[in-house]
């Protein structure tokens, strides 16, 4: 939003998320008034609580045929000192295509996710960073394959990663074969969603096929309890480690009501739930397995040992390494 980053400075990272959105056609409707600074400064509050747990960027997974406001984004960016990530691309055939867009072809489509990443998005000049795709829950549809293949061509040109969408229990691998077919570089595409299924076989495939797993749902307890989603989270740290993303998918700020007329819950512990789960993975590596510390906080994404022992301690109450002394006994 306000300038590029290398990966370095990116810090922890949430991978999923929506600072600002809406749902397509928000803006026509008339009764809806959006007070500007009010979204900036709710939306800023909860990204500085996220800094507080240590988060540094945010990608916003808002596509461009949903209400998105980047001047907006780019404000909330510098009030709360969290870098936001932008995306362009477009969400699934059944939310709506623009007429004009469903006229072009593949390389023409391709040709506006670029201008968005190089150029700007919405008239100004914040550029997207990342290309969001979703698709429907029975199969890829033919506007949905056609959105895929103008992705993985403004993939090629721009060197911009690609997240997605999916619905359904399988949805994951309806996606990686359109972008096997448009010659993804599957290193770079994000599936998202697959806490959708807690099996981990699902979830080995993903992985074993090179794209990233995205477990982009905690906390929404409705869709899959964070106790099967953690232990799907373990299974697939154990073979993969390199390869599991998380994140909330939670709104920090829309046009009307996103989800209710309360405040989003999942907000209200913003950055707590994904520490409560990588001390959880911390604890179970050091019960079974010789890693050592360092290697272990890898492994979770703290960083480095410091921050693990920290963390671990504040949440256990005793330091990993009389953790592991004390459950695997001298």
């Amino acid at each position: 939003m306000t300038g590029d980053l290398d990966a370095d400075q990116l810090g922890r990272t949430l991978v999923h998320e929506h600072v600002f959105t809406g749902l397509p056609g928000l803006e026509l409707d008339g009764r809806l008034q959006l007070d500007a600074d009010s979204a900036v400064e709710r939306a800023a509050s909860w990204l500085t609580a996220a800094a507080g747990h240590g988060v540094g960027t945010v990608v916003d997974a808002t596509p461009m045929n949903w209400y998105r406001r980047p001047d907006l984004m780019r404000r909330i960016s510098e009030r709360s000192g969290v870098a936001v990530v932008a995306s362009t691309g477009l969400y699934t055939e059944r939310m709506g295509w623009p007429f004009h867009l469903k006229l072009l072809r593949a390389t023409e489509l391709a040709d506006v996710f670029t201008r968005e990443i190089e150029h700007g998005m919405a008239g100004t000049d914040v550029r997207a960073g990342m290309i969001k795709i979703a698709t429907g829950q029975e199969s890829v549809g033919k506007y949905e394959r056609r959105a895929i293949e103008a992705a993985v061509l403004a993939q090629q040109r721009t060197g911009a990663g690609i997240l997605t969408h999916n619905e359904g229990p399988t949805g994951a691998l309806q996606q990686l074969e359109a972008f096997t077919d448009a010659g993804a570089d599957l290193s770079r595409v994000l599936i998202g969603y697959c806490d959708n299924s807690t099996a981990a076989e699902y979830h080995r495939e993903i992985a074993e096929r090179g794209a990233h797993v995205g477990f982009d749902r905690v906390g929404h307890y409705t869709i899959t309890p964070d106790g099967p989603r953690h232990e799907a989270i373990l299974a697939l740290l154990g073979t993969h480690p390199d390869r599991v993303l998380l994140s909330h998918d939670a709104v920090a700020a829309s046009l009307g009501e996103f989800f209710s007329t309360e405040e989003d819950p999942r907000w209200e512990e913003f950055g707590f739930t994904l520490l409560r789960q990588r001390v959880a993975v911390a604890r179970e590596l050091l019960e079974t397995t010789d890693l050592p510390v360092e290697q272990i906080a890898g492994r979770c994404g703290f960083g480095s040992g410091a921050g693990l022992r920290r963390h671990f301690t504040d949440a256990v109450g005793v330091s990993p390494r009389s953790y592991r002394s004390t459950f695997r006994g001298p």
